[in-house]
């Protein structure tokens, strides 16, 4: 009797186990695909600015920032990076206080402004599609 009344535990318990993984998934989270790319304005590498990939079905955006040669890669939360596959609107924003390369007759670093070529197009809206796995989106304005 106690054998069998361990076995209904072992079996309930076998059960619950799947039936809350079936119910609240594997991994937490949505389906995310690695994204980078190149930012370009008028033909050449934007630098210091934010690419926003806005997904058009609705859910959390992934954002990036690009580096000097205008590369960016995706991030879609703090532990997370890539963006849900699928159609999304790109914007860009030209990024403020960014820090200028070092002074060299003071040693000290300065804070620029935003690039104006990055604010004329920052109400501009692109569209592109994420695909699942690692993808390769190069923007560029105009």
């Amino acid at each position: 009797m106690e054998q069998e009344l361990m076995k209904n535990r072992i079996w309930n318990g076998l059960w619950i186990g799947c039936l809350s993984a079936l119910l609240l998934g594997c991994g937490g989270g949505p389906e995310l695909s690695d994204v980078e790319g190149v930012v370009t304005i008028n033909g050449k590498p934007a630098p210091n600015v934010e690419i926003t990939f806005q997904p058009t079905s609705g859910g959390r955006a992934s954002v990036g920032m690009t580096d000097e040669e205008g590369e960016y890669e995706l991030i879609y939360s703090p532990s997370a990076t890539g963006a849900i596959p699928g159609p999304h609107t790109v914007t860009i924003a030209a990024v403020e206080g960014v820090l200028a390369p070092e002074d060299t007759s003071t040693g000290s670093e300065m804070l620029e402004g935003p690039d104006s070529s990055v604010s004329e197009f920052a109400g501009v809206q692109k569209s592109v599609t994420v695909e699942s796995g690692s993808n390769t989106i190069d923007v560029s304005f105009p």
